[in-house]
């Protein structure tokens, strides 16, 4: 249980600070022309999950790396733990604290 919760934060913190990096520094500003086509939005959305599979991909291999202050505890094998390799949390908070990107998916919706 215990390298479960230190997997979790590893992923939850890196994907909250990968969100962070996105929103402040790599999403280029749009002109007001740009915001308001809806090939903009769309594209703008697919550029977002482009970045977010790139940077899951990466962040998951890193993680995997990290050796755990847990192996070899009661036998732990940190390498077989199922979180490592799924890395659910990373989705989850990268997904969820992108503000840009939660914007322009509303902004689609309520054009449908």
């Amino acid at each position: 249980m215990l390298d479960i919760a230190y997997i979790t934060i590893l992923y939850f913190l890196a994907g909250f600070f990968t969100a962070k990096l996105f929103d402040t520094y790599i999403v280029p500003k749009p002109n007001k022309k740009e915001e308001s086509s809806v090939i903009y939005k769309i594209s703008k959305v697919i550029y977002y999950v482009i970045l977010t599979s790139i940077a899951m991909y990466i962040w998951r291999n890193i993680v995997q790396e990290i050796p755990s202050p847990f192996e070899g505890i009661v036998g732990l094998k940190h390498k077989q733990v199922h979180e490592l390799i799924e890395a659910p949390i990373l989705i989850f908070a990268i997904f969820f604290y992108q503000k840009h990107l939660d914007e322009h998916l509303r902004e689609i919706y309520s054009l449908l």
